[in-house]
Parts: C-alpha cells; sequence; structure tokens
C-alpha cells in the first residue's frame, strides 16, 4: 500500500500507512506530524508490542465480530499522542488515547484519561472520514459488509 501524506491547513502533515494486523484486529495506521520526515514508519514498527497490549484492553463487549480499528500517531514536541479508534455493537467510535513523553524508538505509553485529544482538527478528520467509511461498508450493507473495501479505503484518497 505505502505511505500517503495529506496537509491540512495547520500544517501538520498527516501520513497513512498501512494496514497492520495483530491478534485477528486490522489496524489502519495514520501519523501525524509537523515535519515531512518518513521516521514515522520505523517508530511504528517498534511499537508493535504496545500495539498488542491496547488491544487486549479494549472490552469483549464493545467489539464486533469485525475486529477493525484505526491507529493515529501525533508527534508533539511534549511527546506522542496515540488515538486508537474502533466501533462497537452499535456502530459507535469508541475511543482510547495513550501518551509517551519519550520520543525514542521504544517507548511505553501510559492511558490518558484525557479523551477530548480528539478535538484537534486532524484527528478529528481522520475519525470522521473513516467513520463514515465505516457506515457507507460495513453499517450500510447489513449482513453483506465490504471489509475489504473498507480497509483499501483511506482517508487520503
Amino acid at each position: 500500500m505505502g505511505m500517503k501524506s495529506k496537509q491540512l491547513e495547520d500544517k501538520r502533515i498527516i501520513h497513512y500507512h498501512d494496514i497492520y494486523s495483530v491478534k485477528n484486529w486490522f489496524l489502519k495506521l495514520y501519523s501525524v506530524s509537523s515535519n515531512k520526515a518518513k521516521e514515522d514508519f520505523e517508530f511504528i514498527e517498534n511499537q508493535k508490542s504496545e500495539i498488542s497490549k491496547w488491544i487486549d484492553a479494549i472490552p469483549e463487549k464493545s467489539q464486533l465480530p469485525h475486529k477493525i480499528a484505526v491507529l493515529i500517531f501525533h508527534y508533539w514536541a511534549s511527546g506522542i499522542y496515540s488515538w486508537l479508534v474502533w466501533w462497537d455493537k452499535n456502530n459507535m467510535p469508541q475511543l482510547e488515547v495513550y501518551f509517551s513523553e519519550k520520543k525514542s524508538p521504544y517507548v511505553t505509553f501510559i492511558a490518558s484519561p484525557d479523551k477530548s485529544m480528539i478535538d484537534y482538527i486532524n484527528e478529528f478528520a481522520i475519525v470522521y472520514f473513516e467513520t463514515r467509511e465505516w457506515e457507507k461498508y460495513i453499517t450500510e450493507k447489513d449482513t453483506q459488509a465490504d471489509l475489504d473495501e473498507f480497509l483499501t479505503t483511506h482517508f487520503n484518497t
């Protein structure tokens, strides 16, 4: 699939990376940063053990059998925020936010109680787009959900 980028008005770059599969889940990976560097991808590769822990923390009662989520890493001067978004049995987006003060290749994230961070335009744009696509390819299709089409459509198209 490869990395594609899109820039919104606030000068941060949104990178779509790829689909990452972990524990029978498929995650659409994005990153947001103020630079155009491809270092984001190396960082994400190094975080696979953290991502696995986050998937384990999703309550079973809020999961759909599709097991699809969106993961957004946002690089700030103070650290890295990560938004994990998935859809529950009522097709409502669910959100967990994680934060790390470090920006080394291997860091440990802590769960952040501040879920209002989704108010930032970049993350909101991604989540809005992905939710509309979820409705189009999953919710509206009823029993014929088109998972492949949902997974191959991303914000930068």
